[in-house]
């Protein structure tokens, strides 16, 4: 990314014209580095005048957004059966395949251990209807599919109420969010 820097204490209306060399950043960051935070270290500077302190930033790496797509569809949003829209409308008794993709800045679908940090219920339409998380197989958590190259989970629906929508959020490594819903007719 482009990094800017802000420079205070300079008096007289000097700006940092007066400061001698190059400012130059660093990060351990590069573009293959996985989701996380990085510092950014400023360096360069010198005066005989004025004390420069160099102060460091972060830069944190996220998953691409939908605006990605990795092999055909979009990244950080949930796959059909489900509807992304949430137009999608299920029988009960019948799991659900959940599935989804994030991908890095170069599309590649990311399948590392720990990108899924929970997967919870938020609501449901009527309110209050109470509902476990639980999958097909009794596995809570989301597997990878090495061969279709995304993350999936059967969910259970056989105690999922008939005329309900449900919310559901994935929570990722890198503090962002998948949310989708869906109807049980």
């Amino acid at each position: 990314p482009t990094f800017t820097a802000t420079y205070t204490g300079l008096v007289l209306g000097q700006g940092p014209g007066v400061l001698s060399g190059t400012l130059a950043f660093s990060t351990p960051a590069t573009i293959t580095s996985p989701v996380g935070v990085y510092p950014i270290t400023p360096s360069g500077l010198t005066s005989t005048h004025y004390a420069i302190t160099f102060m460091t930033g972060t830069l944190s790496v996220q998953y691409a957004g939908p605006n990605v797509t990795c092999l055909g569809a979009p990244s950080h949003q949930v796959l059909p059966p489900i509807n992304a829209d949430g137009s999608s409308s299920f029988e009960q008794g019948s799991p659900i395949p959940v599935q989804f993709r994030v991908c890095d800045a170069n599309g590649v679908s990311v399948g590392t251990p720990g990108v899924v940090t929970a997967f919870v219920l938020t609501g449901t339409t009527p309110s209050g209807v109470v509902a476990p998380i639980s999958s097909a197989d009794n596995d809570s958590t989301f597997r990878w599919d090495a061969k279709k190259q995304e993350w999936v989970l059967n969910l259970s629906t056989k105690h999922l109420k008939d005329n309900t929508i449900y919310y559901y959020a994935i929570y990722l490594n890198d503090n962002t969010v998948i949310s989708f819903r869906f109807k049980i007719r």
